[in-house]
């Protein structure tokens, strides 16, 4: 359950859901940062779960709009930072639509065809 507080004094934890909730209903901006180009927003629903999931509760909370940005330290002598509809349109034509991608991606049979999925 989110909104347990943990130290070395309180190593079961406490109850600070209200804090918690304090603290996330004043939140403007949610970032999410990756550090490799292994996998992408669209590889694993994790992304969905844990970004957009803190972004819906920030504005349930809130009840205002919060910006989501990606944050790219894959090379980090140049880092990145996206909003999301940039990110997603980056992956989108880095993979979805190049036919490059495609045609190289064939050449893993099924892991391939998962990649694709």
């Amino acid at each position: 359950d989110c909104g347990y507080a943990y130290s070395k004094k309180d190593p079961e934890g406490v109850d600070a859901r209200t804090e918690f909730t304090h603290r996330l209903s004043s939140v403007e901006v949610a970032i999410h940062n990756q550090d490799d180009r292994e996998h992408d927003i669209f590889d694993s629903d994790d992304y969905f779960q844990f970004h957009g999931g803190m972004i819906a509760t920030i504005k349930a909370l809130s009840g205002k709009d919060v910006k989501g940005y990606f944050g790219d330290s894959s090379n980090p002598s140049a880092p990145k930072v996206r909003d999301i509809k940039e990110e997603s349109l980056r992956v989108y034509r880095t993979r979805v639509v190049n036919p490059k991608w495609l045609e190289s991606i064939k050449q893993h049979g099924y892991k391939g065809a998962s990649e694709m999925a």
